[in-house]
């Protein structure tokens, strides 16, 4: 994310690195956490997570959206990894 941003922000990043290795490393966290079986897309921060990539795609093929998703993300990021344990696992009907 750090790369993305600086990309978007101006810094001398090669266009699409920022978000290909953004996109790639999430891939790549979410898979492991699917092999541990601590990955479950009907929780919130696994929803959440598949939402943060679909993001960083949007934001490859929407530049002018990018900088206020990049913020979005960032936050969203923030305020969900941060969350009381109740609010990240919380499931819709449960």
């Amino acid at each position: 994310m750090v790369l993305l941003g600086a990309a978007l922000y101006g810094a001398a990043v090669r266009p699409g690195v920022g978000g290909a290795l953004t996109v790639a490393t999430g891939i790549a966290l979410l898979a492991m956490e699917w092999a541990d079986r601590r990955f479950r897309l009907t929780e919130l921060a696994g929803a959440f997570s598949l939402l943060k990539l679909l993001a960083v795609a949007w934001m490859a093929s929407a530049p002018a959206v990018a900088p206020a998703t990049f913020w979005l993300v960032l936050v969203g990021s923030g305020a969900i990894s941060h969350a009381p344990r109740n609010v990240r696992h919380w499931r819709a009907g449960r």
